[in-house]
């Protein structure tokens, strides 16, 4: 097995900026895709150190990408969180994201899933219901 995360020492912030390319930490802010991706790296070194253990039946990871956040979901944020699940819906598993009501009759979001490999990806969010009345939706 391999070491665990806090046995190895800590990434080089300055990675997020530029690979290769050293800068002042104040004087450029990381793109905020840099700062995710980089993250997950750290998440794919830790799933790492499993390599050897019992593997599970089904792996899963979902994706929760907002627009403007705001809770409960309210009309303002729609657009911005279904570009934003599609984007990343897209980048992830090649298909963009479709708006569904919920069984509930009162939930909409706007979800996709699929396989990558052994791993099953959904990528999803709330997003406010713009029909109103009993038949919304259907």
């Amino acid at each position: 097995m391999r070491a665990s995360r806090r046995d190895r020492p800590a990434r080089d912030p300055l990675d997020l900026y530029q690979k290769g390319n050293p800068v002042d930490v104040k004087s450029v802010t990381p793109d905020p895709w840099a700062v995710i991706a980089a993250e997950l790296r750290r998440i794919a070194d830790d799933v790492e150190t499993l390599i050897g253990s019992t593997p599970p039946g089904l792996f899963s990871i979902d994706v929760q990408p907002f627009g403007a956040v705001s809770h409960p979901p309210v009309p303002e944020q729609r657009d911005n969180t279904i570009q934003a699940v599609s984007g990343v819906a897209r980048a992830l598993l090649g298909k963009g994201a479709e708006t569904k009501k919920m069984s509930d009759g009162k939930s909409v979001f706007c979800t996709v899933s699929a396989h990558r490999g052994r791993i099953l990806v959904s990528v999803y969010q709330a997003v406010a219901d713009t029909e109103e009345g009993p038949e919304a939706g259907r």
